[in-house]
């Protein structure tokens, strides 16, 4: 899902064998601290509105 500038995929598609439970895999390898920095922050905003719904 790619939403406001953030791309997350589902949990599941981490598996082979079928459905593991809610979850979101976030990958920030290679990824200056700086930018993991402003994007959780960016995360944390979209989360609060989404909340707001």
């Amino acid at each position: 899902m790619i939403n406001k500038g953030i791309t997350t995929h589902s949990f599941n598609n981490y598996f082979i064998d079928g459905d593991k439970g809610n979850g979101l895999m976030m990958g920030y390898c290679s990824v200056n601290e700086k930018l993991i920095k402003e994007n959780v922050y960016k995360m944390y905003d979209i989360y609060l509105d989404f909340l707001k719904i």
